[in-house]
């Protein structure tokens, strides 16, 4: 699962994405705290097939809904399964996105009792992109989005059972570009991320309430600590 991520280096995420899709994007702001249900910046390609960047709702609605208030608005898809899905079928084939980042949050549970939150990133702090899904706007509502998930790598695996689908550049070029694709190109490019490139922190648990979206979401724990005594 990913529930919460961050877009701290604004620069870095414009290069990183004028490299992937040729454009470059002003519309960029940090955030330390990325919550479902947000407006949050999301690339794909428009009806002339050019890439834009757009602002959309975390938690996709399904296409068949048009009601006020939605029963079910999913803020992930399981890379292994959408294809089969009813909700998410249509959208692989037609509605592909990604999602700049730099590092997400996931919640180690020692015991039944406890989460520990934790930050991770790439091990050089560099901005990647998040391959998604995405639903047309209705009258009643924006754009909705959806993060794929995937299997964990050795790194996520001591945190959580689940981490978002990291993608190259080349394979978020192939993402995004409109037309068909096909299952194995699916398998293909909806995997782990090399553990040796990541790394993770534990952080505090100011990070647990969506309201908190500041620099110090993202402090090693001990540091907080230090900083607040």
């Amino acid at each position: 699962m990913c529930g919460r991520y961050t877009f701290q280096q604004v620069e870095a995420l414009r290069a990183l994405i004028k490299k992937v899709t040729g454009s470059y994007y002003d519309a960029l702001a940090a955030r330390f705290n990325v919550a479902p249900a947000q407006i949050n910046p999301v690339v794909s390609h428009g009806e002339d097939a050019s890439p834009q960047m757009r602002m959309m709702r975390w938690g996709m609605v399904p296409f068949w809904d048009k009601s006020d208030r939605p029963k079910i608005a999913p803020i992930n898809a399981r890379s292994e399964e959408m294809m089969g899905k009813p909700m998410f079928k249509q959208a692989v084939q037609r509605r592909r996105c990604v999602v700049p980042a730099d590092g997400f949050y996931e919640w180690k549970r020692p015991n039944d009792r406890t989460k520990i939150p934790h930050l991770i990133s790439l091990k050089d702090r560099s901005p990647f992109l998040i391959a998604g899904l995405y639903e047309s706007a209705t009258e009643n509502r924006p754009e909705t989005y959806a993060v794929l998930t995937c299997a964990p790598n050795r790194l996520m695996v001591e945190i959580h059972d689940r981490m978002p689908v990291i993608l190259t550049e080349e394979s978020a070029r192939r993402w995004i570009t409109p037309g068909e694709i096909t299952t194995e190109e699916v398998a293909e490019i909806c995997v782990p991320y090399d553990s040796d490139a990541m790394a993770a922190i534990q952080v505090s648990a100011i990070v647990n309430n969506a309201r908190n979206d500041v620099p110090e979401c993202v402090l090693p724990a001990p540091e907080l600590d230090d900083l607040f005594s």
